[in-house]
């Protein structure tokens, strides 16, 4: 019951474009601290995979699941 609540929370952050704060990869970039245009695209791409990751353990948990 809690893995299945725990894929319905995931669920909903992704429809409503929520990061969990678990899952949130926060790596500060050494490169371009002055290019505004690098670190925009440095922060979209760590979300992005921060994304991909909790969709990665939906589907995990949705095969732990099924019968």
């Amino acid at each position: 019951m809690k893995m299945k609540l725990h894929v319905d929370f995931l669920k909903t952050c992704l429809e409503e474009d929520i990061i969990p704060k678990e899952l949130n990869i926060d790596l500060l970039s050494t490169t371009g601290k002055d290019d505004e245009i690098f670190q925009n695209k440095w922060k979209d791409t760590l979300r992005h995979c921060s994304k991909m990751l909790a969709e990665c353990l939906v589907e995990h948990y949705e095969r732990q699941l099924a019968p």
